[in-house]
């Protein structure tokens, strides 16, 4: 399968979004609204960014998850990537489109 996969939904870093990775932590940033805060994204977070880099999907993703965090439970982990992504979303860091 493809990174961005057939008919589904990709998401993908925002065009206005500037970030910092120092290896351990990514910081991120909404260049385009003058009221955004900075986001500190470590960990799990931090892996998800970077993989944002090039348009994915949720399926993909997970499947690059599941290989790091065996014994998860896939329905809880999609669960905590919908939300995470929608946080993204909400703080304009992240775009969604149809794949």
């Amino acid at each position: 399968m493809s990174a961005t996969g057939q008919g589904c939904t990709v998401w993908r870093q925002s065009r206005d979004a500037a970030w910092v990775d120092s290896g351990h932590r990514v910081m991120a940033l909404d260049l385009g609204h003058a009221g955004a805060r900075p986001r500190a994204l470590e960990g799990v977070a931090a892996v998800i960014w970077r993989a944002l880099e090039e348009p994915q999907s949720v399926d993909v993703l997970l499947d690059r998850l599941a290989g790091d965090f065996d014994g998860v439970d896939p329905d809880e982990m999609r669960g905590d990537l919908a939300r995470f992504l929608s946080d993204l979303d909400a703080a304009r860091l992240v775009t969604a489109s149809a794949g």
